[in-house]
């Protein structure tokens, strides 16, 4: 799916991505996605590292802590929310999203009825409290 997620992004592929995420991850049944795992890559190439989830049942938790992500990755994580049936937890601590951020998210998620997300922890990001 990687691979795939790449030539839809325009992005080269990464031996070293697709190693992490076979040898780490599934011989150790690892299901927690954790960006920092990929801190080392610039943006762009983790867009389609992020949108690879929207197409595999295997992970069930994304985190992300204390690392800023672009824009562009932040619409790949939506559109993880759009198609996902088995992310249960999504954890983007401290990653700089602001308001805005957080009324597309609200969307996305009532746009998936198949859903499996029950826990979300948005800490020290920029929520505000209006209505």
């Amino acid at each position: 799916v990687y691979a795939c997620m790449c030539d839809y992004h325009g992005v080269p592929y990464l031996e070293e991505v697709a190693w992490d995420v076979d040898t780490i991850y599934l011989s150790h049944n690892t299901k927690e996605f954790n960006l920092q795992d990929f801190d080392h890559l610039e943006q762009k190439e983790l867009v389609p590292v992020v949108s690879a989830l929207e197409y595999t049942s295997w992970f069930t938790k994304l985190v992300c802590r204390s690392f800023k992500l672009s824009s562009d990755v932040c619409d790949a994580v939506l559109r993880v929310l759009k198609k996902s049936t088995s992310i249960e937890e999504l954890v983007l601590d401290g990653v700089s999203l602001g308001r805005d951020y957080f009324q597309k998210m609200a969307l996305a998620l009532t746009s998936n009825p198949k859903s499996a997300l029950n826990v979300m922890d948005l800490s020290n990001n920029s929520m505000e409290d209006r209505g």
